[in-house]
């Protein structure tokens, strides 16, 4: 015999197409395997709890998860019209009427439950970058 009738070349067998059931048995397959990983990880398995439970009840009876009423105070030291829109984009429910401050004023009141949210820094750098655009 020669050395080419020796070797066989391997047999490819058709596929067959998958039925519902086979779809059905893989999915089942993909479950179990999926549970028995999420049983290792207690935090995985309490983040899934929350997510499919806790919050979608939250969302589903209609609580209140955005902030509302928050207090601002705004250090304007240029009495820019910038300035002015952004004091007037403040608007309610989400924050109460916009205090006016100075940056002395700052430092004291930041502790404070008065005010919580100070923009001076942000609007200075607001007013760099609109100073800058051509």
């Amino acid at each position: 015999m020669s050395e080419a009738s020796s070797t066989k070349t391997p047999h490819l067998v058709e596929a067959k197409p998958l039925t519902f059931v086979d779809h059905v048995v893989n999915i089942f397959h993909l479950v179990i395997k999926e549970l028995r990983s999420i049983r290792a990880d207690p935090v995985m398995l309490l983040l899934v709890v929350y997510s499919f439970s806790i919050s979608v009840n939250t969302v589903a009876t209609g609580a209140v998860t955005e902030a509302t009423n928050l207090s601002v105070g705004i250090v304007d030291e240029d009495g820019s019209d910038l300035s002015r829109r952004i004091a007037e984009g403040l608007r309610l429910p989400t924050f109460q009427p916009p205090v006016h401050l100075t940056a002395s004023d700052i430092d004291p009141i930041m502790g404070s439950i008065f005010t919580k949210l100070a923009l001076g820094e942000a609007l200075e750098a607001v007013k760099a970058a609109a100073k800058q655009e051509p």
